[in-house]
């Protein structure tokens, strides 16, 4: 019996596969572009096609930021068949070495903890449509929220020493910030949890990191947004950079304005540390609102909860 873990990611996809000796990886990066003819792009292929149509950096946001009603009509246009072929992709690039008779799979796909009953429904109808066509009647689909697998992995990861207890979850992901706090504990010899309390926001997360620095950048380059030759492809090199920084400490960023000079700012480390921990910043006030929230959630099931034992 095979097992296949997909982390639909904002910026970047991963499906990982258990193999009879190892885990396989494969990623694909999360971005949609409808070209004019209707043809969808996905990957790397859309960000180099987001000149010649719509292109969508995140799907998966997009249905966040939505009500299903919201994402059902107005915006049907953007999403109808793209996490389908988004999927369909990605399974086939991370499945490649399956065989048509392979044993009942159990296929987890992680989902923002802010993602409602009609948004969770939709992800699963999207899922299981493709999987029903790669694996018809040998799979089982579970859909896990972000923080919830980030604490098992954190209980029962590689290496660890079982640790039961309360776990408190903060996941900053592209889109979306997820907070949850959640207890594990031992019945008899199965390991169990419970999710004690949760708090999101729907809009915190990579996104308004990227406008933060983007804002920043344009004091460092001396030009407002309609001064820059192309304020998007700026934006996109902003995000790029960010990217860059989980290997190094910095990272140049240079830019065209629309006389054609040449502008060069650097973004670094410490620029996202100062928007993360300082409660003075925007991101920071906002991440402060969603830890006061949690506790708030928590204090009315448990008044006497202790956060030192967490």
């Amino acid at each position: 019996m095979r097992a296949i873990g997909i982390d639909y990611g904002t910026t970047t996809s991963w499906i990982a596969v258990q193999g009879v000796k190892e885990i396989t990886l494969a990623s694909l990066k999360s971005a949609c572009c409808i070209l004019k003819d209707g043809q969808k792009e996905f990957g790397q292929r859309a960000y180099n096609s987001r000149a010649n149509g719509t292109f969508i950096r995140s799907p998966k946001t997009s249905i966040a930021k939505r009500s299903w009603k919201d994402f059902r009509d107005k915006y049907s246009y953007e999403l109808n068949g793209i996490i389908e072929e988004f999927s369909q992709k990605l399974i086939v690039e991370g499945c490649r070495n399956f065989g048509n008779n392979e044993n009942v799979l159990h296929v987890t796909v992680t989902i923002p903890n802010c993602y409602d009953g009609a948004q969770m429904k939709y992800m699963r109808d999207c899922f299981e449509k493709v999987l029903s066509e790669r694996f018809p009647n040998r799979f089982k689909l579970h859909l896990l929220p972000e923080p919830i697998a980030a604490a098992l992995y954190y209980v029962l990861g590689e290496n660890k020493a079982m640790n039961f207890g309360h776990v408190l979850v903060c996941d900053m992901g592209g889109g979306t910030t997820d907070l949850a706090l959640i207890k594990f504990y031992k019945d008899n010899s199965s390991i169990k949890f419970e999710v004690v309390a949760t708090m999101a926001d729907a809009t915190l997360g990579g996104d308004a990191l990227d406008n933060e620095l983007f804002n920043r950048a344009q004091r460092d380059w001396r030009v407002s947004a309609e001064e820059l030759d192309d304020a998007n492809a700026a934006l996109q090199k902003i995000t790029e950079a960010k990217e860059i920084l989980s290997t190094q400490e910095s990272c140049p960023v240079s830019v065209d304005d629309t006389s054609g000079l040449s502008r060069i700012c650097f973004v670094s480390s410490s620029h996202i540390r100062q928007y993360w921990e300082n409660n003075e910043t925007d991101i920071g006030r906002r991440l402060l609102d969603c830890m006061s929230g949690l506790k708030a959630s928590v204090a009315m099931k448990f008044p006497n909860f202790n956060w030192a034992d967490t």
